[in-house]
């Protein structure tokens, strides 16, 4: 059901897997393509921004050790915000590059800063911290551009984007922001929690860009910011859009829990950097390239040995990589009738992963008992009282039977699977109810 907004997230996601969806007959290939697409752009922008500040040679330095990392290989895969956000971060970043480069860029460029910062908005709120770069970026490198008003325009009028979104959230006591503050949170402060915190983050990071890589960035990072009065232009540029911010997430970590997504965004341009302060150490960048492209191969085999790797108990599968969703939807087909009712009790996962591998994927309602909003699905219409229900429930072997007196009376048991080997504590109850009126949701 598409809105202006959304629980947990601006409304762009939704909005675009619609539309890819809709192009692609709704396929899960089409939506996986979609976001190849997106990346394999994005990364093009970064090029034709590197080449300009830099040269072709450290370019493709970038380009290659951007494509060769795992980062890269899972953003093409899966069409979250991220994918949709590096696009429109990097087209920015391309734009500001050519507005800091030229003599006097022409008013198409800043109308292009103008849709990437607003639409970019619309799939995370991190895209406004390139509107903070930017002028940030101008007052150090390129003060003549602030006079123009077209940058103006660009970078505050971008806000009006948010307009509709925030009228939705007024509408809805400020659901998004409240969630998003929850982000935000004051963890335990001890020297050990920090440690476990940045160790954590930089251990992610490691894995994502290569550990060789990663470390060659952390040694960039270190160099030219001893030596920043001294930087070439695209050092500085670099330095700002990626050192500087992947440092102030790291400090983050003094007091909180930082989500590895968080600095996705910053990633590329401190490749970039490191690019123009190792690319030119043939052997050392030649190793980094391998070690990136070996752990992209690596990760590329995982799926064939990842059953093992949980029979083992090395690794817990997370919810998103059960595997017996599609088998779980088949079944409710098959005791399905045409104006049935879906109503998932459990995570909100189940409801979605039914919403799209259900026949005609239909509206699946998401059962929740307390007072508290807790995802979208709260937020949506509710159920209606003169349609037959079939029930999915999710339960676990600990879990206290509470909710089925008072949900299940007079229900018909029609079977149940489990979602994943491993996880077979998670058991999928199918029941079939011949009216829901009795139900208030």
């Amino acid at each position: 059901m598409l809105d202006w907004g959304y629980y947990s997230k601006p409304p762009g996601i939704a909005w675009l897997n619609a539309i890819i969806g809709l192009l692609s007959g709704q396929s899960a290939f089409g939506i996986k393509a979609g976001a190849t697409v997106l990346a394999t752009l994005a990364f093009y922008f970064l090029f034709q921004a590197v080449r300009l500040i830099a040269n072709e040679k450290v370019a493709f330095a970038t380009l290659l050790a951007v494509l060769l990392s795992p980062g890269n290989m899972m953003l093409g895969s899966f069409l979250t915000t991220d994918g949709p956000l590096v696009f429109f971060w990097n087209l920015g970043l391309w734009m500001t590059v050519r507005i800091k480069m030229e003599q006097r860029a022409p008013g198409y460029v800043f109308l292009v800063l103008w849709l990437s910062l607003g639409i970019g908005a619309l799939f995370k709120q991190m895209m406004l911290v390139q509107i903070l770069l930017i002028w940030i970026g101008c007052w150090w490198l390129r003060r003549d551009v602030i006079k123009r008003w077209e940058l103006s325009a660009a970078t505050l009028g971008s806000l009006l984007f948010l307009l509709p979104t925030i009228l939705w959230n007024r509408s809805h006591n400020w659901i998004t922001m409240d969630h998003t503050a929850h982000h935000f949170e004051a963890a335990l402060m001890s020297v050990g929690a920090f440690f476990s915190r940045i160790g954590s983050l930089y251990g992610v990071t490691a894995v994502l860009l290569s550990p060789v890589l990663f470390a060659l960035s952390l040694s960039a990072l270190w160099r030219v910011s001893t030596r920043l009065r001294d930087a070439t232009i695209g050092e500085k540029f670099f330095w700002l859009w990626g050192a500087l911010p992947f440092f102030v997430v790291s400090i983050m970590t003094l007091r909180q829990e930082v989500n590895p997504n968080w600095p996705a965004v910053f990633f590329s341009s401190l490749v970039a950097l490191t690019a123009l302060v190792w690319s030119h150490r043939l052997l050392i960048w030649k190793r980094a390239l391998l070690v990136g492209l070996g752990f992209s191969l690596i990760l590329m085999c995982l799926p064939f040995f990842v059953g093992t790797i949980y029979e083992k108990g090395w690794l817990k599968p997370q919810r998103r990589g059960w595997e017996g969703y599609d088998a779980l939807a088949k079944m409710v087909d098959e005791y399905r009738q045409e104006n049935d009712v879906v109503i998932a009790v459990g995570h909100r996962f189940c409801a979605s992963q039914l919403a799209f591998h259900l026949r005609g994927q239909p509206r699946v309602w998401l059962w929740n008992e307390s007072q508290k909003v807790r995802s979208q699905y709260d937020l949506w219409p509710k159920l209606p009282s003169d349609k037959d229900v079939i029930v999915v429930l999710e339960s676990r072997s600990s879990d206290k039977p509470v909710v089925l007196p008072k949900l299940f009376s007079g229900a018909e048991y029609l079977g149940s699977t489990v979602l994943h080997p491993a996880r077979t504590e998670h058991q999928f109850q199918i029941y079939h109810m011949r009216r829901s009126k009795e139900i208030e949701h």
